[in-house]
């Protein structure tokens, strides 16, 4: 039962274990959603080896196990000359029901969540009454067990909700790059009425767009489980060209050098859409660092062995000593009105890809370097 992950696999261990343990012909679980307030109706045979089940059924108000539920501890034996007793019990055993016994499932509070019953003894005795108490020990155990799993999936629910609220942080934090290319390009448009410069702004615009719906995506995957990387064959030469096209527009008007170094104009494999995200954190801290006063920013791309090396640097004051330790944990920032996020998304996209991250610092600024695993 504590290796269940799910209800129903919780539902075929109790069952599975109270038939064998208490040598009846059949068990049943009625389970009530923690949600919505429906039941679930679960039944096992002996030497059957398969679990039924009815979701969201309402037992009859003649049903022992639903009686049990309502009401309490239900015994139920074959009238006087009698072998069996008809039963509406929501479930077709298979054979004619002669006993049952039927408890609730009753939690420390006092509340119901559920019954269990047993039918039949396997050696054709009726159920008697000191069968219910016995139905009352595995009761007990499975209304702990159905506790745990529900708070346990509430436990793993709330650590997803939390985990969606960082990541949407990261995603807020990373629309300020895409939305402002799209401004600045916007702009552009509406002061050209040159065909072909409008077609170039115009694609621009709609990549950002690509971009702005990855970030979409990732968060919807995480929300459903999902973790991958889309991983494609980048030609770096095209990509980033198109990247300093970028960064010049965010540039413009402040005293800063752009210097690119492209040392390989090869192709490479990762996540155009992160690492994209992840290299425009690290220039827009860059920029911020060198501040008023201005400076160079430096990008290079070169190639170690399998390794594709990206560095990111900048000619400002450095990395302040009393962060150095935390840079890459979230909202770990010294910006007035920072997130704290740029450096902690890089990190994170930098391991999804099997790489590493390594920030050095001096009194001649910063530098960051990514190193990316590029296996065939």
């Amino acid at each position: 039962m504590a290796r269940a992950a799910t209800e129903q696999e919780l539902a075929s261990a109790v069952l599975t274990e109270t038939v064998r343990a208490t040598r009846v012909a059949a068990a049943a679980l009625l389970v009530v959603s923690s949600s919505d307030g429906g039941n679930t109706l679960y039944w096992a045979k002996e030497g059957d080896g398969e679990l039924g089940s009815r979701t969201k059924m309402t037992p009859a108000s003649g049903s022992v196990i639903g009686r049990a539920m309502d009401q309490g501890p239900q015994l139920v034996q074959p009238p006087p000359g009698g072998t069996s007793c008809p039963l509406p019990d929501a479930l077709d055993l298979g054979f004619e029901v002669g006993s049952v016994v039927a408890v609730p499932l009753t939690t420390e509070d006092g509340s119901s969540i559920g019954a269990l019953a047993l039918y039949d003894r396997k050696n054709g005795r009726a159920l008697a009454p000191d069968d219910t108490e016995l139905a009352k020990l595995v009761a007990v155990n499975a209304t702990t067990a159905v506790s745990l799993l529900r708070a346990r999936q509430s436990r793993e629910m709330t650590e997803r909700l939390s985990t969606i609220g960082r990541l949407l942080s990261g995603v807020l934090h990373d629309l300020k790059t895409p939305m402002t290319v799209i401004a600045g390009y916007v702009q552009l448009l509406s002061m050209t009425e040159d065909p072909k410069l409008r077609e170039e702004y115009s694609e621009l615009v709609l990549k950002q767009f690509d971009h702005i719906t990855a970030m979409q995506r990732e968060v919807l995957a995480f929300a459903r489980g999902e973790r991958s990387l889309f991983l494609s064959r980048v030609y770096l030469s095209k990509y980033f060209e198109e990247m300093r096209a970028q960064i010049e527009r965010e540039l413009q008007g402040r005293p800063i050098k752009l210097e690119m170094t492209i040392g390989d104009r090869g192709v490479a494999r990762f996540d155009e859409g992160k690492i994209t995200r992840a290299l425009h954190n690290l220039v827009r801290n860059a920029v911020e660092a060198m501040g008023e006063k201005g400076g160079t920013l430096g990008i290079e791309v070169q190639r170690d062995k399998t390794d594709l090396v990206l560095s990111v640097s900048d000619t400002g004051p450095g990395i302040p000593t009393e962060i150095e330790g935390s840079l890459f944990q979230s909202f770990v920032t010294r910006k007035t009105g920072g997130t704290g996020l740029g450096l902690a998304i890089v990190k994170k996209v930098v391991e999804e890809h099997g790489g590493t991250v390594l920030a050095t610092s001096s009194e001649r600024g910063a530098l960051f370097t990514l190193r990316l695993p590029q296996t065939t």
